[in-house]
């Protein structure tokens, strides 16, 4: 019985081998099958699939960082943001070891989940950082306040504003993420700007990292809401360098004026057709230490670029939807949200 016994066994084990090769035979069978329909590409996807791997080193300024620690190219990437597709800028490729950046057109919040894909099945995932602890951000104001006439900086430097107009000329309103400013309503902001019936908010009390900007480089990243018409000042760094009729840089809707120690505007412009009753992302970048230029982007979109020359002083003031002192140029209805001013070059 004992040797009939060991004879079963081996004849169970003989048939669960031949079926588990006939299995393995189908499995072949079918991707073969597939291939065949589709070409080499599904062969090339499942052995890439396993060697491809990326993983996100660091979020910071906007800014996600994916290093490819897999032996093949990673392309096609795809960014979701709490599930949710937004605008990107990433590299055609990453090859295994490198790092690259994928420039993100959106709000990322602190929490948020953020998941990056590539076109060989690798994902990498990861919670989101407050971006205003970046130690290039000197300046976050996310008008999340809603009421009241302060809103509140979120970096390290604490440079509180205080609203000026509340009620007359400037109104909480629903921003890109909770609430946002709007600036010019009810009534549209004058050359009254600078008295108790009028105005926009300001702050004087600066940190001397903010006060030096002009002499390296400055980013300004905002989101505007044209609800009714693309004109008005958007932001206004005063500095102790003046043109005919600003300055320090003068930041409009379609513009950037900047004023140097020889008297002269250094302009960058772009003719702004972006679309109304919708929020963009607009950036302001200041390079005066490696390119010599400076650029304004409008949704990721490289609008238009300038050379800068001479010294621009330091910032003594910084206002918002206004241009002080004239106030002539206020912004008419625009919203504005999630203003950050970065120590560096954002893009």
């Amino acid at each position: 019985m004992k040797a009939v016994s060991g004879v079963i066994i081996i004849i169970i084990m003989l048939l669960i081998s031949v079926s588990l090769a006939g299995l393995a035979y189908m499995f072949i069978t079918a991707t073969a099958t597939e291939t065949m329909q589709s070409g080499t590409e599904i062969i090339e996807h499942t052995t890439s699939s396993v060697l491809s791997r990326m993983k996100i080193d660091s979020i910071a300024d906007n800014i996600i960082y994916i290093r490819n620690i897999g032996s093949v190219d990673l392309t096609n990437f795809s960014l979701f943001v709490n599930n949710r597709n937004v605008n990107f800028l990433a590299p055609d490729s990453i090859a295994p070891g490198e790092i690259g950046k994928i420039i993100v057109y959106d709000v990322i919040s602190e929490g948020d989940d953020i998941k990056v894909t590539s076109a060989r099945g690798t994902i990498a995932l990861q919670k989101a950082p407050d971006p205003c602890n970046s130690p290039s951000v000197v300046l976050c104001l996310r008008f999340d306040e809603g009421s009241g006439t302060v809103t509140r900086d979120s970096s390290k430097y604490g440079n509180d504003f205080d609203i000026l107009g509340m009620n007359n000329n400037i109104s909480w309103v629903n921003g890109k993420v909770n609430s946002g400013l709007r600036i010019g309503y009810p009534n549209q902001l004058s050359t009254g700007c600078l008295n108790q019936q009028g105005g926009i908010f300001n702050s004087t009390m600066l940190s001397e990292n903010i006060k030096i900007l002009p002499s390296k480089q400055f980013s300004i990243a905002l989101w505007v809401n044209y609800t009714s018409s693309r004109s008005g000042t958007l932001f206004h760094l005063s500095t102790d360098q003046t043109a005919p009729g600003f300055r320090g840089f003068y930041f409009y809707t379609d513009r950037v004026n900047a004023a140097n120690n020889s008297g002269q505007n250094n302009f960058v412009s772009f003719t702004n057709s972006l679309p109304l009753m919708n929020w963009n992302y607009i950036v302001y970048v200041f390079d005066n230490e490696i390119t010599h230029t400076h650029s304004i982007y409008a949704n990721g979109n490289l609008m238009a670029t300038s050379n800068i020359y001479g010294g621009f002083g330091n910032i003594n003031g910084i206002y918002i939807g206004v241009y002080l002192p004239s106030c002539v140029d206020a912004t008419n209805r625009n919203v504005l949200d999630e203003v950050r001013i970065y120590n560096k070059a954002i893009y």
